[in-house]
């Protein structure tokens, strides 16, 4: 769940919109200069379901010790691993491919971490970590000896085209979540795909609370706008998980609609 400051209270979007909106952005990108991705129909579905495990935590959400909706960021280690975990396999029976790309996208997130001095993880900490990506690894070379003689997927296994979409799953995570977590940032992505073996930078400009400029712009229709529904509290804090419950299920629905379109 996303948790940002909004209208004077809280607004609580789930993983799984975030998600959507990910799908949203990998449905129209591609252009003169950006490839459109491939294989497409896998990548858009990997994109919008890359955090279905997330699907039973949001429908119990909890609170902090000081009352405060649990934020995605804040989540327990292992719970985090089981929400991943559960991503990945969900994903395995309607489409290997888009598993592999998923336990990538998990198992990226933590060796990121690792590499990160700045956290001062416990060695005890690492060593779960450390597991949980051995995990995945596991996982992938499965996903990847069932799909090597596919002959849709066996060619997407190639080093230089898995990179490509995999960065591309990537990027449409973390511009969603720049869009949801609010408010819009001034900000670069960085090491962009455009085609299979050329990255670029792409600049990122809010023209105002709503709409967020991209440049160069690598969709197809411009501007265009992506749509997902949070759940706004006047109350920002609570005493215990089942009035925040039942205060969740009576709250306002808010839609958000945010454009993405050229700079120039």
């Amino acid at each position: 769940m996303i948790r940002r400051d909004f209208e004077g209270g809280v607004l609580l979007i789930s993983q799984t919109a975030h998600a959507w909106v990910s799908g949203q952005l990998a449905l129209r990108w591609g252009n003169g200069r950006f490839a459109r991705p491939e294989p497409w129909e896998e990548l858009m579905l990997t994109a919008a379901q890359h955090d279905s495990g997330w699907a039973e935590w949001e429908m119990a959400p909890r609170i902090h010790a000081d009352g405060r909706p649990v934020n995605f960021t804040e989540m327990e280690l292992q719970e985090h691993f089981a929400i991943w975990q559960r991503s990945a396999e969900r994903m395995q029976p309607t489409n290997l491919y888009g598993a592999l790309l998923v336990s990538m996208h998990a198992a990226y997130r933590y060796e990121h971490r690792l590499g990160d001095a700045t956290r001062g993880d416990t060695p005890e900490v690492r060593q779960q970590i450390r597991g949980f990506i051995d995990e995945q690894l596991a996982f992938q070379e499965q996903m990847r000896r069932s799909l090597t003689d596919h002959a849709r997927y066996g060619p997407a296994l190639a080093q230089e085209r898995l990179s490509h979409a995999f960065r591309l799953l990537q990027i449409w995570d973390w511009l969603s979540l720049l869009l949801l977590m609010g408010p819009l940032p001034t900000t670069t992505l960085d090491d962009v795909p455009v085609t299979p073996g050329e990255r670029t930078t792409i600049q990122l400009v809010p023209r105002d609370r709503w709409t967020l400029t991209l440049q160069p712009y690598p969709f197809g229709e411009a501007p265009f706008v992506v749509r997902a529904d949070g759940r706004w509290l006047a109350q920002r804090t609570f005493r215990h998980n089942a009035l925040f419950r039942m205060a969740l299920a009576e709250a306002e629905t808010v839609a958000l609609e945010l454009t993405l379109d050229r700079a120039d």
